[in-house]
């Protein structure tokens, strides 16, 4: 990932993040806690094997979900298209229903922790906030996602849904 600045002893970097978050994750847990982890441990697999072909790498799994680096804009996109269209092999819960996914690819800089291995910043509280608005099996891309696209233009349909107020954000 390119380095944009170091001041003091803080490293910044610019990367595409990729947001995923399984929906309604916590009330599977409660009705289907054996099978859930089974779908839990299918989807942890799908993410880990997609995002590492798409040269992006994990900075963290959050339970239920996972926010991964790209130096690409297309290959961001390009993951979070492929766990969407596979997420729907993993077995179906005991009441037919399906594991669902909300995605969002955003770019900006982040900033190294001081202590520990990872990064914060603005960027990822915006991706956290678009996936507040993004529905259940939908992946939304942000405008700095959208005006680094490359070559995956000609390989998914991508629709302007406009602007959005996100909670906390001007």
């Amino acid at each position: 990932m390119p380095l944009v600045a170091s001041q003091e002893g803080i490293c910044k970097r610019w990367a595409f993040i990729l947001f995923t978050d399984i929906y309604r994750s916590t009330q599977h847990w409660e009705k289907y806690p054996q099978e859930f982890r089974i779908a839990l441990e299918k989807h942890n697999e799908l993410v880990d094997k997609t995002v590492a072909n798409h040269e992006g790498e994990i900075m963290k799994n959050l339970g239920d979900g996972y926010i991964a680096l790209f130096e690409e804009a297309d290959n961001c996109v390009r993951s979070g298209v492929e766990v969407q269209r596979k997420i729907s092999d993993v077995q179906s819960l005991p009441d037919g229903s399906k594991i669902l996914v909300r995605i969002v690819g955003h770019g900006g800089v982040l900033q190294t922790l001081a202590v520990g291995r990872g990064y914060f910043g603005r960027a990822l509280n915006r991706s956290s906030r678009i996936c507040q608005v993004c529905h259940p099996g939908q992946m939304l891309i942000s405008n700095e996602v959208q005006q680094s696209l490359r070559q995956v233009r000609e390989e998914v349909e991508i629709v302007d849904l406009g602007v959005h107020h996100l909670r906390d954000l001007a």
